[in-house]
């Protein structure tokens, strides 16, 4: 539910606006400017669902213009600015139904189309598919949008959430072969269009953007664990040591929980090692045979290998853990037949299985009680997650003890 977090967290709004945001005064739009109308749920339910789907903590930072009829039927349009603390901004769009209950998040540019014929004339698709891609590629050439030369390919008719309103995919091929992808949305009858470039997520507002999944299949007992036992949040990290987002993301983490959220929140470590990684399936052994020994040398094995991410090699790392654990007091040869026995190969192999039997394809991923967060956000969108989910914790404790 949060893979669109990387894009979206006040950390990284000011990236976003370089690649993909377009003013809005430069927006094509065909909507009546005057047909402005209130939503069933209310500004503060949609800026709270916002809120948490961009990982955005203060509220504030999202301003929402007015809701406005789009030339489709049953699609209504609101422009949104959001602002991170730097002062940098992105400028998305935002289409839902009348309900406000489902919602596009486009990114990009947009243009609204009226084709004068209907396209529901045609009988046969494909027929349908060949006039609306000639009618879209005349009105982007008229225009002055893709140059006369520019090919357009669209994709077949798909069903959205939104009652009433279709997707299409539409590739546009205009100068030196470059490749131009884009979505186009339809009234049932194709009279209407709605063509955005860039990206364009669907999200139901019914649902909470936070949902959770079931972990209890998954091994957490006998791992290695930073934080207080009783601590109201537990974050699961499937994490990689040759990983150079992981070794980020440790570094503010590590920080976190032994300085600030110790009473908040405990860290449970699982190893999942990415495939183009040759060497960190036997640096994840070796940090699980420290643990055996000692179960904080797994955080100094963990820091050493994520700082030493450049130097070490598939040829050197043996001698690196030697070093390493020299350094941390462990007993090397013990380490070592420990790394060649049964116990902890089982169980670097079976996080692994964890991983997969959760469709892990990226680290570091988090499970935050149970929310699943691929990436790391900057440290303050972090720790307004788990400070709303300790809230949350708390109050059912509260409940559960009336």
């Amino acid at each position: 539910m949060l893979a669109m977090i990387a894009l979206f967290t006040a950390a990284t709004i000011g990236s976003a606006l370089a690649d993909e945001s377009v003013p809005a005064k430069e927006r094509p739009l065909s909507t009546d400017s005057d047909k402005t109308v209130s939503p069933t749920g209310g500004d503060k339910n949609l800026r709270t669902y916002l809120q948490k789907a961009l990982m955005i903590p203060e509220a504030s930072r999202i301003q929402m213009g007015p809701r406005k009829r789009t030339s489709i039927d049953g699609l209504f349009l609101r422009e949104v600015k959001l602002t991170n603390d730097q002062g940098h901004e992105l400028l998305p769009s935002i289409f839902t139904d009348s309900s406000e209950s489902q919602m596009l998040f486009a990114q990009g540019s947009f243009l609204t189309l009226d084709l004068h014929k209907s396209n529901s004339q045609q009988s046969d698709e494909s027929q349908k598919t060949v006039a609306l891609e000639s009618a879209v590629l005349e009105h982007l050439k008229k225009v002055g949008m893709v140059p006369d030369s520019a090919e357009i390919q669209i994709g077949k008719r798909q069903n959205t959430a939104i009652r009433g309103l279709d997707f299409r995919k539409v590739l546009l091929s205009v100068n030196e072969g470059q490749t131009l992808s884009a979505s186009l949305f339809t009234d049932d009858a194709e009279n209407h269009l709605l063509l955005v470039a860039g990206p364009v997520e669907a999200f139901d507002l019914t649902k909470d953007p936070w949902q959770k999944v079931n972990l209890d299949a998954i091994h957490l007992e006998d791992r290695p664990v930073l934080g207080l036992p009783a601590a109201p949040v537990t974050i699961v990290e499937f994490a990689d040591f040759q990983c150079p987002f992981c070794a980020r993301a440790f570094g503010i983490l590590e920080a976190m929980i032994r300085n600030k959220l110790e009473a908040q929140a405990r860290l449970v470590y699982k190893s999942y090692t990415l495939h183009s990684h040759p060497w960190s399936s036997r640096a994840a052994l070796a940090a699980e045979c420290a643990r055996l020994q000692n179960p904080e040398a797994f955080w100094g094995f963990a820091r050493d290998f994520y700082i030493s991410q450049d130097s070490i090699s598939e040829d050197n790392l043996d001698a690196h853990i030697s070093s390493t654990a020299t350094q941390l007091g462990l007993d090397v040869s013990v380490l070592k037949t420990c790394m060649s026995g049964k116990m902890a190969n089982d169980r670097v192999r079976q996080d692994q299985q964890d991983g997969d039997s959760l469709d892990i394809t990226t680290t570091p991923t988090f499970y935050i009680n149970g929310i699943q967060l691929i990436g790391m956000p900057d440290e303050k969108a972090f720790a307004w997650m788990i400070a709303q989910e300790a809230s949350e914790s708390e109050q059912k404790s509260r409940a559960a003890g009336r």
